[in-house]
Parts: structure tokens; C-alpha cells; sequence
């Protein structure tokens, strides 16, 4: 695997801050503040200003290491870029958001074999988190 490689190493290489910073120019902002929707369906997350901006970093540094030690997995939203000097997260679009946002607004819809399948994936996820720590 050559160094660019994001399982190697989560550090933004030139062509994708290139292409992240053409992305963001064309961005549609997502109404959370700190996270932007990028046109490739990526997100970037990045720190609160102000008064929360210091823990807000420390927040996301952690985010990124947490990541970058559990590495690549199927049941894992996936990283695609971590960049220091901007503190900022590149990962992988989910369309339905966080689950605890998407069973408040579909709790009546989900039936108890997809909840059941939820949570045998949760338990693989937490299962690569025990191997991993």
C-alpha cells in the first residue's frame, strides 16, 4: 500500500484537499452548523466557533483517533480523510442520519425483524471495538 493510503494514513494528501476544497466551494450546508454535505455526498465535520471551538477540536481529535484505531469495518461509518491543521473530519454520507434520529422519526415503521437485525450489526460493531481496544 503506498503512503496515501487511508488506512495507512487518515491525513489529507494534496489532491484531496484539492478536490475536498472544489467540493466545499459547491457545498450545501446541512442546518447543524458544523457539519457540511458535500456535492459528493461526503461530509465534513468540523469544529463549533467561539466559545466551543477548543473543546469542539479536542472532540474531533478524539473522533479521528478513536477512528483511526478501529479502522475499516462494515458496520462502522467509514473516514475518508482527517485533516490536523483544519480539525476537520471527512467521512462517508449517511442518508438516514443517526439512528437515534431516525427511530424518533420512524418508530411506528420499523418492524421487529429490522430491529432485530440492528441489533446483531450493533453487536458486530461493538465486537470490533472490544477486539480493537
Amino acid at each position: 500500500m503506498s503512503s496515501d493510503s487511508r488506512e495507512d494514513n487518515l491525513d489529507v494528501t494534496n489532491a484531496e484537499r484539492a478536490k475536498l476544497t472544489t467540493d466545499v466551494k459547491q457545498c450545501v450546508r446541512e442546518s447543524k452548523g458544523d457539519v457540511v454535505r458535500l456535492l459528493s455526498g461526503d461530509i465534513i465535520k468540523s469544529p463549533w466557533p467561539g466559545a466551543q471551538a477548543e473543546e469542539s477540536r479536542r472532540d474531533l481529535t478524539v473522533e479521528s483517533h478513536i477512528h483511526k484505531r478501529l479502522g475499516s469495518h462494515p458496520r462502522l461509518v467509514q473516514i475518508i480523510a482527517w485533516d490536523p491543521e483544519e480539525c476537520s473530519l471527512t467521512m462517508e454520507y449517511m442518508p438516514n442520519g443517526c439512528l437515534k434520529d431516525y427511530l424518533l422519526a420512524n418508530n411506528e415503521k420499523i418492524t421487529t425483524a429490522q430491529r432485530l437485525r440492528w441489533a446483531q450489526e450493533a453487536a458486530e460493531a461493538f465486537n470490533c471495538y472490544i477486539q480493537q481496544m
